[in-house]
């Protein structure tokens, strides 16, 4: 999350569940996942789904120190896989997809599909699918969030971006 950015969301699909992943940034300016993740299965109602993102902006911090050393990368990743109850990254963003809920400094809220390359090679990770972003309306509920998210999800899925 850049200092541009008031909150930056992901929200993983991986094995029909949401993970929702709130983002802080670091006193470098890195964004970085760092919890608390709500998981939730894909049948679970707009209403509920989107009020989860929404209730994860809570935890968007700016300014959390940076990691130092690789230990601090190491302990950070353990406590990140923990929340995920995953063992390791590459199983994790192995055919997951990646959509970001954000609100930038000018006070738009968007929702951006990102391109999921793999966990390995060269295109490996996420990459931001700015063509495909949607700026949402002002004032939208939790229900429209969430079934804006799932359609996007659908799209993604549909058309393999």
């Amino acid at each position: 999350m850049s200092n541009k950015m008031k909150y930056s969301v992901h929200i993983y699909l991986r094995n029909k569940r949401y993970y929702i992943s709130p983002r802080s940034s670091t006193t470098t300016g890195l964004g970085i996942e760092n919890g608390p993740i709500t998981i939730l299965e894909d049948d679970v109602s707009n209403e509920i789904f989107g009020k989860s993102v929404i209730d994860s902006t809570a935890f968007c911090k700016k300014n959390i120190p940076h990691p130092t050393n690789s230990a601090e990368w190491s302990q950070g990743m353990k406590e990140y896989l923990k929340m995920l109850k995953m063992r390791s990254y590459k199983a994790f963003v192995t055919g997951a997809e990646l959509i970001a809920f954000y609100e930038k400094a000018d006070e738009t809220i968007r929702v951006l599909p990102w391109v999921n390359g793999g966990a390995t090679g060269p295109t490996r990770g996420f990459t931001a699918n700015y063509e495909k972003e949607r700026i949402l309306s002002a004032g939208f509920s939790a229900a429209e969030l969430g079934e804006a998210i799932r359609k996007m999800f659908q799209d993604m899925v549909s058309k393999g971006d």
